[in-house]
C-alpha cells in the first residue's frame, strides 16, 4: 500500500497528529510519541530502512518516558505554585460565629464564605458569642478549630 519511500510522510503527519492531541490532554504522554515520530520522520525522508527507523522510534519514546516525560510533569504540576483548594483553602480565614462556641470545647457553628461549619474554639478561657469573628487555624476532618482575634 505504501512504498518505504513515503514512511516519513506518514511518521511525520502522525507525529504532528499526536502533538495536535496533546493540547488536549495532560501529562505529555501523546508528545512522548510526537517528539520521536516527527524525529523518525527526518531520518526515514533521508532514506533509512524501516528495522532502523522503528529502532529510532523506539530508543527515542524510551527516552522520553524515562528523561524528559517525568521533568516536564515536575515543572507543570510543580506544587510549590499551586494553591491551596477545597476545605484546606480556609485555613487562615475568619469566619464569623453562627451558634456560641464554649471555652470549654463544647462545638457551634461558624460561617465562612457562606458556609455553615461545625467549630470547636481553641485555647480560650471565654466562649465566642454569635456574630464575633474568629480565626481558623486547623481544619479536623470536617471541624474547624479557631481561635478568637482578641486572643
Amino acid at each position: 500500500m505504501f512504498s518505504t519511500d513515503t514512511f516519513w510522510i506518514l511518521w511525520i503527519v502522525g507525529g504532528l497528529l499526536l502533538a495536535i492531541l496533546e493540547i488536549f490532554t495532560s501529562g505529555f504522554l501523546l508528545l512522548s510519541f510526537s517528539i520521536p515520530a516527527i524525529i523518525t520522520g527526518i531520518f526515514a525522508y533521508f532514506g533509512v530502512s524501516i528495522e532502523i527507523q522503528l529502532a529510532i522510534f523506539s530508543v527515542l519514546t524510551l527516552a522520553m518516558f524515562i528523561s524528559i516525560r517525568p521533568i516536564l510533569i515536575k515543572k507543570l504540576y510543580n506544587s510549590k505554585n499551586s494553591k491551596e483548594s477545597n476545605a484546606a483553602a480556609i485555613i487562615g480565614k475568619i469566619a464569623r460565629v453562627e451558634e456560641t462556641l464554649k471555652a470549654n470545647g463544647t462545638p457551634g457553628y461558624v460561617k465562612i464564605d457562606g458556609d455553615v461549619w461545625r467549630a470547636v474554639l481553641k485555647n480560650s478561657a471565654t466562649d465566642a458569642e454569635k456574630d464575633e469573628q474568629v480565626k481558623v487555624i486547623e481544619l479536623d476532618s470536617i471541624t474547624l478549630i479557631v481561635n478568637k482575634l482578641n486572643t
